[in-house]
């Protein structure tokens, strides 16, 4: 395990902050909101949005030599990751970074009263966002880069990439009850979440987007969904559109969302009948928000759709 200690510096909104639309080129990958604040960043970002009514925001810049990748919110605090460090800040404006860790990290997460990020071979684990611990999910040698981790209700699951010789790179999953104890899946290559690009639980299944075929630099995301329940049962069925890009799978009021640069299908845990709507939207980070949708565009863009939107309504542009 590692411990990572202390602050070293902070972050504050100043003259330098714009407001939005922004004359920047991000990439914003995830967004977060809590108390009345959201904030919104992303792989290319140099910095994060901030919005305390979703419709003004600040950018506020940020000194990092490695892109700032993932922000949640959780326990009235936002903990952000990027590069070797962690950020955290109670308020969405000031912020203050950790000490560096070894790993670079991709992706953070609030969950189970505790924020939980994932980096390369490891899984941290924060119960304030400032103090972490690490934990090796393979001790063996291993190319392993965790990217993303979700919590089902009952396991933990850290999937990255563990690419072997060759032109493809499977993914990886891992499960966990605890947290601390983690067990490596064998999943089908054709059926299961190793090749899963966006997730969503509803306590007993899993909905995700997929390849079809293991993926490489030259396959694309096809129409098919993988849905596995809390036992690890894995099916496979086609999606209702034809998408080339999906940007999230969500789970709300009782119904599964996914959202494509094709439009918008949702279904209830049957997965028999589909509602289609319009609303193509295509690489981009989306959570619900209050009254609606809020996503965060690969364009740098901040979108709402409401959730009384009807089914030919497309994004409003904030």
């Amino acid at each position: 395990m590692v411990f990572c200690p202390g602050l070293f510096g902070a972050y504050f909104l100043d003259s330098n902050s714009i407001r939005f639309p922004l004359p920047i080129e991000s990439d914003f990958a995830s967004i977060a909101v809590g108390n009345g604040v959201s904030v919104a960043t992303g792989d290319r970002s140099d910095g994060v949005l901030v919005s305390r009514n979703s419709e003004e925001w600040s950018f506020i810049p940020f000194n990092q030599i490695y892109p700032l990748r993932s922000v949640a919110f959780g326990n009235d605090r936002f903990v952000m990751v990027g590069g070797r460090h962690f950020f955290w800040s109670d308020n969405g404006i000031t912020w203050h970074v950790q000490s560096e860790v070894i790993e670079n990290l991709a992706f953070v997460m609030y969950s189970r009263g505790s924020f939980w990020a994932v980096g390369e071979n490891k899984v941290f684990k924060s119960d304030d966002g400032v103090d972490w611990l690490g934990t090796i999910v393979e001790d063996e040698p291993t190319d392993l880069s965790l990217t993303t981790i979700f919590d089902d209700g009952t396991f933990l699951h850290a999937i990255g990439d563990d690419p072997p010789s060759g032109i493809y790179t499977p993914d990886a999953r891992f499960t966990s009850l605890d947290g601390v104890t983690w067990t490596k899946k064998h999943d089908d290559p054709d059926v299961g979440l190793r090749n899963a690009v966006v997730l969503a639980t509803d306590g007993n299944v899993i909905a995700a987007t997929a390849l079809s075929d293991p993926p490489s630099h030259y396959t694309r995301p096809q129409s098919l969904l993988i849905m596995q329940d809390a036992d690890g049962n894995a099916s496979a069925i086609q999606s209702p559109v034809s998408a080339s890009h999906w940007s999230a799978v969500k789970y709300r009021d009782g119904r599964f969302w996914f959202f494509s640069d094709q439009g918008i299908a949702s279904s209830d845990a049957s997965f028999i009948k589909w509602t289609i709507e319009e609303g193509a939207i295509d690489r981009a980070a989306i959570i619900a928000g209050e009254g609606g949708w809020l996503a965060a565009t690969s364009s740098g863009e901040i979108k709402f759709r409401s959730y009384d939107a009807e089914a030919i309504d497309g994004w409003d542009i904030l």
